[in-house]
C-alpha cells in the first residue's frame, strides 16, 4: 500500500487523531460493524478515517469513539462518506453522536445519473481500480484484525476525497451541489427505527395461522434470550424453518424434545424454557377467545374451501392434526380407516369415557354459491356439513385444553368415508382402537328446517337402516325367442313400479326408492335383453330393513320366474339402524334442561342414514340434531353452506354434556 495506516486502539492514540482532525476542514469516513452476523446484537467494530496522506483505524471494540463527538458533530467539518445512512444510524444508536456536515457521494453519483451502485463500481468507474469486497461479511469484532481486513477497511476511504473533488466541478456545473447537500442532510437524521413484531419478519411466517404466530413470538424471544447470552446471532441457536417447524409442532413435555433432532446438547439447558414459552402460549390463546373462536370458524372455511370425498380425506387430516395438536391431546391415533383420526383428553383420575364423532367426508355434487370459501373443487362438496362438525369438535378440544378434566376420558374421532358408510366400522375393527372403552357415544347433524340452536332427538331411532340393492337382469338365454323377448321391458317395468309399493310399511317406515336404471341400447331396432336397476331399501331399524330386503328379493325372483328372466344381485353401502340408547338420551335432556335450550322430541326417523350405528357395539349412543334455521337451505342442495353461527353455542353444548357426566 502506497500510503501508512495507524491503528488506534488506547485513548492517547484516539486523541492524537482528534487534534488531527480539529485542523481539517474535510475527512473521509466509514464504518464497519457487525449486525447479528457474527455477534449478538448492533457492534461498532471499526472506524475508518482518511485525512488526506494517512489512514487512521480506530478499534471501537477497544476504545470509546464518542471522544470524536464534538468533531463529527461539527457541521464545519466536512464528512465524506459513501452510502452513508447505515453508518450514521449505528453512530447515534451505539455512541449517541448525530451526524453533521455529511457529503454522500452515492447520493452525489446518484444526481449525476450514475445510479446508487456499489462503492466496489463506483470506485472502478471513477479510478479504473478493483476494490475487493469478498471480507464485507467476515467477523469484524474478532481481535485481531488480519492483515486483510486492515487493507479492505482502509481502502474504503482511501478514494472518497479524491472521488469527491471529481464529482464537486459535476454538481456545480449542473447546478446540484446545493441539492446534494440537503439530500445529505436528510441522511444525516437516519436513525435505526425499532421493528414492531420482530417474530413476524421469520421467514415462512406469514403462513402461520393468528395462534401459531403467538407460539413463533413466544419462542422467538426464548431463541433471542439464549442468542444474547451466548453473544451469538440468533441463527447459531437454530435457523428459522427449525424455529417455524417447532411452532408447528409445540413441545409440551421433556420427552417431545427426543422428536426435535436440532435440539442437540448445547440446548439441553434451555428446554424448560421452551415448555415455559409453550404455556404463556397456550395462556394467550385462551385468555384471546375471540380470536381462537375465530380460527375456528377459519378452520370450518379451510375445510370447506378442499373438500374430499370418502377414503381420501389426506388434507382434511392434516388440517385438523395441525389445529389440534396445539392443545396437547394426551394421545392422537392416525390411519384409522386410512385418514381417520382420533384425539384422547385423559382427566386426573379415571372416570366416565365419552366420544364424540365427526365425519369429515364432502359429496359429490357441485356447490353453487358467491361464498368466499366456496369449494375449489369442480364436483365435490361440504353439502352435507361435515366441515361445521369438525370445526366443533376441533373447537371442543380447545375448550378441554383451558378447562380442567376432572376425570375420565374425552375421546374425538374424526370418521373418513361416512357417505358410503364404510368408515366406522373400519375404525371399529382396527386393532388400535381397541383399547378405547367408552361408556357414551354421541354425534352430532345439522338439521336445516329447524329453528335455529334447537336440539333434535328421537325417541326411538334417529335415522334409517339402508342398504343399496344392485340387480342385474337378463332374459333367460336358455329359452330365448323372438316371442318372450318383447315381455323383458315389461318385467323390468313391473320391478320399477311395484317395488316401492311392495316394500312400503308406515308402521316399519319401510321404503324402496329407484336410484338408477340402465336398459337396452340407444337404438330403434333391436328390444332390450339386459338391465340394470339400482334400488334403495331402507327401515326404521335393522330388523325391518331385513324383512324389507326379503320382500323385494321374493317380487325380483317372482317377476323373473314369470318372464324367464336370469338375475344376479349384490348389496353395498350398508348403513344400521341408529338406535338411540335411553341412557344416553337422558344425558342430552338434562343438558338441554340446564342450558335452557328448546328440546325437540320426534315421533319418527329421519329418512337419510348414517354409520355411526356401528359405535352401538361399544357403548350407549345417541345422535341429535342442531337446528339450522327454519329456512337454511337442505343439506345436499347446491346453495348449502354450513351456518358458522351455529359453532360456538353447539361447542357449549357438548362441553355441558360431559358437565352433566362429571367430566370436566
Amino acid at each position: 500500500m502506497d500510503y501508512p495506516i495507524i491503528y488506534v486502539e488506547t485513548v492517547e492514540q484516539l486523541k492524537q487523531l482528534a487534534d488531527k482532525l480539529t485542523q481539517l476542514s474535510e475527512f473521509a469516513l466509514d464504518l464497519e460493524a457487525d449486525v447479528n452476523l457474527h455477534r449478538y446484537g448492533r457492534k461498532l467494530c471499526l472506524a475508518q478515517f482518511w485525512e488526506g496522506e494517512c489512514c487512521w483505524l480506530v478499534d471501537t471494540t477497544s476504545v470509546d469513539i464518542s471522544i470524536l463527538k464534538p468533531i463529527l458533530e461539527n457541521p464545519e467539518i466536512i464528512k465524506v462518506m459513501y452510502s452513508a445512512s447505515f453508518d450514521a444510524s449505528l453512530l447515534a444508536d451505539l455512541a449517541g453522536i448525530e451526524l453533521t456536515g455529511l457529503m454522500d457521494l452515492q447520493l452525489c453519483g446518484n444526481l449525476l445519473g450514475m445510479g446508487k451502485r456499489s462503492l466496489k463500481h463506483f470506485i472502478k468507474e471513477l479510478f479504473d481500480i478493483d476494490l475487493e469486497k469478498d471480507l464485507q461479511t467476515s467477523d469484524w469484532f474478532r481481535r485481531p484484525l488480519t492483515s486483510d481486513q486492515i487493507k479492505y477497511a482502509s481502502l474504503d476511504v482511501r478514494y472518497l476525497l479524491e472521488a469527491r473533488d471529481i464529482l464537486m466541478p459535476r454538481l456545480q456545473a449542473g447546478d446540484l451541489l446545493e441539492e446534494a447537500l440537503d439530500a445529505s442532510h436528510k441522511v444525516e437524521q437516519s436513525r435505526f427505527q425499532e421493528i414492531e413484531n420482530p417474530h413476524l419478519r421469520v421467514r415462512n411466517s406469514a403462513h402461520l395461522t393468528p395462534y401459531q404466530k403467538i407460539f413463533l413470538e413466544e419462542y422467538y424471544h426464548v431463541r433471542d434470550k439464549i442468542a444474547q447470552s451466548w453473544d451469538a446471532p440468533s441463527y447459531r441457536v437454530f435457523r428459522s424453518y427449525q424455529l417455524i417447524h417447532l411452532v408447528i409442532n409445540p413441545p409440551h413435555t421433556l420427552d417431545d424434545f427426543e422428536q426435535i433432532n436440532f435440539f442437540d446438547d448445547k440446548l439441553t439447558e434451555y428446554r424448560k424454557d421452551f415448555l415455559e414459552a409453550t404455556l404463556r402460549a397456550q395462556q394467550r390463546i385462551m385468555d384471546q377467545s375471540s380470536l381462537l373462536k375465530k380460527e375456528i370458524i377459519e378452520l370450518r372455511h379451510l375445510l370447506h374451501k378442499h373438500p374430499e370425498l370418502s377414503g381420501k380425506e389426506n388434507s382434511t387430516n392434516k388440517r385438523i392434526q395441525r389445529f389440534i395438536r396445539n392443545f396437547n391431546p394426551s394421545k392422537t391415533i392416525q390411519g384409522l380407516s386410512r385418514t381417520g383420526l382420533v384425539f384422547e383428553f385423559e382427566g386426573k383420575e379415571e372416570g366416565t369415557t365419552v366420544l364424540f364423532r365427526s365425519e369429515m367426508d364432502a359429496i359429490l355434487s357441485k356447490e353453487v354459491s358467491d361464498i368466499p370459501w366456496i369449494s375449489r373443487e369442480r364436483k365435490v362438496a361440504h353439502l352435507n356439513g361435515a366441515d361445521g362438525h369438525c370445526a366443533i369438535l376441533s373447537g371442543l378440544a380447545a375448550k378441554l385444553y383451558s378447562t380442567e378434566i376432572r376425570k375420565g376420558k374425552v375421546i374425538l374421532v374424526f370418521q373418513p368415508s361416512s357417505e358410503n358408510g364404510k368408515g366406522a366400522l373400519k375404525i371399529l375393527n382396527d386393532k388400535r382402537f381397541q383399547d378405547i372403552k367408552p361408556d357414551y357415544s354421541f354425534a352430532l347433524k345439522n338439521l336445516p328446517g329447524f329453528p335455529e340452536n334447537n336440539i333434535i332427538i328421537s325417541q326411538d331411532g334417529f335415522c334409517s337402516a339402508s342398504i343399496g340393492l344392485l340387480l342385474k337382469l337378463r332374459h333367460d338365454t336358455k329359452i330365448l325367442n323372438a316371442g318372450e323377448n318383447s315381455n323383458f321391458s315389461l318385467a323390468c317395468g313391473e320391478i320399477i313400479t311395484n317395488i316401492p309399493r311392495i316394500c312400503n310399511d308406515m308402521d316399519t317406515q319401510s321404503k324402496a326408492h329407484i336410484i338408477y336404471i340402465q336398459m337396452g341400447k340407444q337404438n330403434f331396432n333391436k328390444a332390450p335383453e339386459q338391465a340394470e336397476i339400482r334400488i334403495r331399501l331402507s327401515s326404521e331399524n335393522d330388523t325391518g330393513l331385513e324383512e324389507v330386503k326379503t320382500s323385494a328379493l321374493e317380487y325380483i325372483n317372482k317377476i323373473s320366474q314369470e318372464h324367464n328372466l336370469e338375475y344376479i344381485h349384490d348389496f353395498s353401502d350398508s348403513f344400521p339402524g341408529l338406535e338411540s340408547a335411553k341412557d344416553a338420551l337422558d344425558i342430552i335432556k338434562k343438558t338441554c334442561q340446564k342450558q335452557d335450550k328448546e328440546l325437540i322430541i320426534r315421533d319418527t326417523i329421519f329418512p337419510w342414514s348414517d354409520d355411526f350405528g356401528h359405535f352401538a357395539q361399544i357403548s350407549s349412543i345417541t345422535m341429535f340434531g342442531i337446528g339450522a334455521g327454519v329456512n337454511h337451505p337442505p343439506q345436499g342442495s347446491a346453495h348449502f353452506d354450513f351456518p358458522d353461527k351455529l359453532i360456538h353455542p353447539t361447542i357449549e353444548f357438548l362441553s355441558g354434556i360431559l358437565s352433566e357426566l362429571e367430566i370436566i
